[in-house]
């Protein structure tokens, strides 16, 4: 089975320590890692390499943090997902990334970053041995070169359609679109005059650039002056971690876990990708981690919400319907099987159709 991607492909998507919090990576780690319990068809939380758990080891944290697990047991980060220790020690962190070993359904056979990943079925996978033997991910981000690769048979599944391109593969025998409910919510900072102002540059988020034009025509509607500035992937990355975006910043969080692991990277004091912060989400933020009833959390989530809305800290743009195209080959793609994510998965339950 063949993928025409619609980012480029990173070498650390490779290692799960280096997991960024989005699901990106994700399309990656559940062909060649596993991990303690990991979100499934059964579940966010469904046990993998962990069979069942019982409370024994205890950590003591500084303060109350009802966060614990989701961060480092489950589905917030790459935390909880198993690599051998022996291996890494032996070749190194960077040698790691170019020649992975995990416990995943896959196995490497080779890798071009940025370029394509192939993959082969491990047999012995504890869960059943893949149907799919071989695995090809291919970077495509230009949205036209994915969707000609998709109808003249070069890739069996195409991410990100817009609507006339989707519509023209929904139309083509033989073809199909699906559109998975995920878990990505698109914010635009920086922005909200009526009257009108210079809004400096405008940074979309790769590879949603198509998007960004739209958008950038809605500002200029009511008068916001914007100037495209388009990048690569992991350029957007590091500036935007490094606080060099200025004047507009078209953002999307996409991460597993809950409001408060998606929150806390963009609007906290301490968020990686936060720009400043309101003294009283703050406050709102570690009350509500240190608070271990459910309801009395949700309340105050609900506060830290309330307030970014209010105060327009950033303005929620939409819900992305992520359009796949999927071509004749394919039987089973994976679309919807885990609940909120995006991209095939469990890759051992995909299959082809019979020839």
């Amino acid at each position: 089975m063949r993928w025409g991607l619609h980012v480029t492909l990173a070498a650390k998507w490779l290692d799960p320590a280096e997991t960024e919090a989005f699901s990106t990576p994700f399309m990656v780690l559940y062909a060649v890692h596993d991990a303690l319990v990991k979100p499934m068809p059964g579940g966010l939380n469904t046990p993998s390499l962990a069979e069942s758990w019982q409370e024994s080891v205890r950590f003591v944290l500084k303060e109350p943090w009802g966060d614990f697990m989701t961060f480092y047991g489950t589905t917030a980060s790459g935390a909880a997902w198993i690599v051998p220790k022996k291996y890494v020690q032996q070749v190194g962190e960077d040698a790691f990334m170019t020649a992975p070993i995990g416990a995943g359904p896959y196995k490497v056979v080779s890798f071009k970053p940025g370029v394509e990943i192939v993959l082969e079925a491990f047999d012995g996978y504890w869960r059943k041995p893949p149907s799919v033997k071989r695995l090809v991910m291919r970077s495509m981000p230009e949205e036209t070169t994915r969707a000609a690769a998709l109808r003249n048979g070069e890739v069996d599944i195409t991410y990100l359609l817009t609507g006339p391109t989707a519509e023209t593969i929904r139309k083509a025998p033989g073809f199909k679109v699906v559109a998975p409910l995920l878990s990505g919510a698109f914010w635009l900072a920086e922005a909200g005059y009526p009257n009108g102002f210079d809004g400096g540059d405008f940074a979309p988020f790769p590879p949603y650039n198509s998007m960004g034009e739209a958008i950038q025509g809605y500002l200029q509607a009511v008068g916001i002056r914007t100037k495209m500035r388009s990048m690569e992937r992991a350029a957007y990355f590091g500036a935007w971690r490094e606080k060099k975006l200025h004047g507009v910043i078209l953002v999307i969080t996409a991460a597993f876990g809950n409001a408060a692991t998606r929150l806390e990277p963009y609007v906290t004091k301490n968020g990686i990708y936060a720009y400043g912060s309101l003294p009283e989400v703050d406050d709102l933020y570690v009350r509500q981690g240190r608070e271990l009833d459910p309801k009395k959390r949700e309340a105050l989530l609900g506060q830290v919400q309330k307030t970014l809305h209010d105060q327009v800290v950033n303005i929620p743009i939409h819900e992305l319907a992520f359009i796949w195209g999927v071509g004749p080959r394919v039987d089973e793609g994976g679309a919807d099987l885990i609940p909120g994510f995006a991209y095939s998965a469990p890759l051992e339950d995909l299959k082809l159709k019979a020839r």
